[in-house]
């Protein structure tokens, strides 16, 4: 975990910064972004918000929403508002809505919208 300001709850095992701070997760090469964040140390998950980005460079792909949730061990992410996804490899795709759910590891990612009249933009980019 990166940031310029961290307050940690030793006891708790509970981190926060309401600085930009950047998750790495080397094993996967998975990178999480937000504009703040909170980490529960002892259940592995993070919380991030504002302009967050996940990034998996060997899947070629990103994912960009307001809020994101990220199971750390299991590799899960539920992400909210103005979610975007993008897989540049095989097929080379784009999804927005409103949510998603899913992991960057291996590109398994369901984009959704709970308002009906809004849809689900995809756009495929054949090769």
């Amino acid at each position: 975990m990166a940031t310029n300001e961290i307050i940690w709850h030793y006891q708790t095992r509970q981190v926060y910064s309401s600085q930009p701070v950047q998750l790495i997760q080397y094993d996967q090469n998975v990178t999480v972004t937000g504009n703040q964040g909170h980490v529960n140390l002892a259940e592995n998950i993070a919380y991030l918000k504002g302009g967050v980005r996940g990034i998996s460079p060997m899947n070629e792909s990103n994912l960009y929403s307001n809020n994101l949730t990220w199971n750390v061990v299991a590799q899960t992410i539920e992400a909210h508002g103005n979610v975007i996804y993008e897989q540049n490899r095989d097929p080379k795709l784009n999804l927005t809505g409103e949510k998603a759910v899913g992991t960057l590891v291996d590109n398994n990612i369901v984009v959704t919208n709970s308002d009906r009249q809004e849809r689900v933009v995809t756009e495929i980019f054949p090769e």
